[in-house]
Parts: C-alpha cells; structure tokens; sequence
C-alpha cells in the first residue's frame, strides 16, 4: 500500500502541537497559570524571592515549549520537494522524499499517537517522531499499522 502527501510548515506545526498536548499537557497548563499568578503578583508590588523564581522558572519552561513548537518546521522549510511517499507492507513502513528514504521494520516503530488530523510515529525512544496525515490513511492502512505497531510489541495511542 503506497500513498503520498505533500508536507508543509503548517503540517509541522501541527505534528508539533499534537505532540506537545499528549506530552506535557495538563502540567504544561499549570505553568503557564504559575507564570501568569507570578507576573500578576509582581505587578501587584509583591517581589519575595519564591514570586521571582516562579515567574523565571515557569518562563524558561514555557520558552523551551514554544521553541519546540517554533522549530518544528524547520526540516520542512528547508525540502525542496514536499512530496512524502509512504509505503506499508507486512514488514516495513517506508518515507521516502526526494533526497532521502528511510525503510523501518515494524519492530522498530515503539510507539503510534492518534491524533484526527495526524499520526505520529516513534521509533525507539526519545521525542522524534515521523507524522503521516489522518487523511491519508484509509481503514485498511490504519488496521495494518495498529496491527504490525502492537505485534512488535509496540502501542498505539
């Protein structure tokens, strides 16, 4: 089975936010509430030491996350042709763009997230992860995949 989609910035910022949802979501939201508690307490004259740590500390966690989110297009800008080619078989699933093509065996992919507008696949460990448009899957590609992820010993989210 064999589809092709076009990848793009907007594509890779989605993947990007998807991941950052599911990965750190709810304590991401806590920080974000820190931060702002913080900057309205200095704003209200309050200037102990924990205020301060709170507002540098929930700041630098906040940056890393956008920087994440901001980068994440980066290999997207820099293609010169978007065109990703993926093909499923009962052994590998591989990408395949104009200058690179990496071919993987199911065994390697440990981990799928299910998003409605993206999938993201992660081999090994670690935060990369390779993204293929829901849409681009039909029933038959997703039954394959969620089929050979978790026969390998793999999940799916």
């Amino acid at each position: 089975m064999e589809f092709t989609y076009h990848s793009s910035p907007a594509l890779a910022r989605l993947a990007a936010w998807r991941y950052i949802q599911r990965q750190v979501g709810l304590p991401l939201l806590a920080v974000l509430l820190l931060v702002v508690g913080c900057t309205v307490a200095i704003t209200a004259g309050y200037r102990d030491w924990y205020v301060v740590t709170g507002l540098v500390a929930g700041g630098l966690v906040l940056l890393a996350w956008v920087n994440v989110y901001l980068r994440s297009d980066a290999a997207f800008r820099s293609m010169p042709d978007p065109a990703v080619t993926v093909r499923l078989d009962e052994e590998t699933i591989t990408f395949e763009t104009s200058e690179h093509t990496s071919v993987m065996k199911w065994s390697r992919i440990r981990q799928v997230w299910r998003f409605p507008d993206v999938w993201l696949f992660f081999s090994y460990g670690g935060g990369a992860y390779t993204l293929i448009p829901t849409e681009m899957l039909t029933d038959g590609a997703k039954e394959l995949i969620e089929r050979r992820v978790t026969g390998q010993g793999g999940t799916v989210r």
